[in-house]
């Protein structure tokens, strides 16, 4: 059992500092300082709160200050930091936007590797706004938005629910003599791709249930945007009607041949950026969401 924990630990984008001592069943007093680079930087007093601890000695609790309330957990005895089927959908958004690459410009593995797309990942919108995918060398932009959620084990964890690409249109990609698809795919298929790799990690009792709830989550159509403002404002990211979930999946595209956009800067033409679930969330969804409809 660790007794203590003294520090910062990271949550998908925001840095908890802290100062906790405690062992199983005790309280923390003292305070949690929450800050986002040019978003946030609060401390919330955190006095005489019950922190819970779950059979292996993670951590978690919930402190309200001044109308600001911080849910919080952490891993205090565990290198991975998050359960282990979140910790494998977690880790597939190292690589998910190189991914979505390939697969929205219809790339071959054979002529543009997954390893040779290079990426970028923000821990905040703002820079993730200003950055800009490129095409030699082909790069990726990265950014995660986190929310915290209750596991079907009762963890409160935080994971990325939306995850937002930069890429390049393939269009532009073909100038470099590569094929690629006649029109890029839409984002649509890579919310596919997210519930195929959370529904890959589902036990046979979880398929089951999830099958008898009656709940569908099916990818809806693109929300396309026409400026990268635009884009980078948050929608949506589901409707719901009844037991059938539509998941959005936000677009914006501007391909490098069409006159329309013939006027922009080089760095704007020929771009496809998508936003979806990622596959953490969407794995919450079939074992949590689809439960509480």
């Amino acid at each position: 059992m660790v007794a203590s924990y003294a520090g910062s630990v990271g949550v998908a984008g925001t840095q908890l500092t802290f100062a906790l001592t405690a062992a199983l069943g005790s309280n923390y007093s003292g305070y949690v300082r929450v800050a986002r680079p040019s978003v946030v930087d609060r401390v919330v007093q955190h006095n005489f709160v019950p922190v819970t601890f779950d059979g292996d000695g993670d951590a978690s609790a919930t402190a309200t200050d001044s109308g600001w309330t911080l849910t919080w957990s952490t891993e205090t005895n565990s290198a991975a930091g998050l359960e282990s089927v979140y910790d494998s959908l977690t880790a597939a958004e190292s690589a998910y936007c190189q991914d979505a690459q390939q697969r929205l410009a219809g790339l071959s593995e054979a002529q543009v590797p997954l390893a040779s797309i290079g990426n970028t990942t923000y821990v905040t919108r703002a820079s993730f706004t200003a950055s800009k995918a490129t095409l030699t060398p082909l790069a990726t932009q990265t950014w995660g938005e986190p929310a915290m959620v209750t596991t079907g084990a009762g963890n409160v964890l935080s994971v990325n629910k939306l995850i937002s690409c930069k890429g390049r249109n393939g269009d532009h990609i073909a100038t470099t003599g590569v094929t690629t698809l006649p029109e890029d795919n839409q984002c649509t298929v890579l919310t596919q791709r997210s519930l195929d790799l959370a529904w890959a990690e589902l036990t046979l009792t979880q398929r089951t249930a999830f099958l008898s709830s009656s709940v569908s989550l099916t990818p809806g159509a693109d929300v396309v945007r026409s400026t990268g403002v635009d884009w980078t404002t948050p929608i949506p990211d589901s409707s719901v009607a009844g037991s059938a979930v539509t998941i959005n999946a936000h677009a914006l595209q501007t391909r490098w041949n069409d006159p329309a956009f013939a006027i922009f800067p080089d760095n704007i033409r020929g771009v496809h950026y998508c936003t979806t679930w990622t596959p953490a969330y969407a794995y919450w969804w079939y074992t949590v969401g689809a439960f509480a409809l």
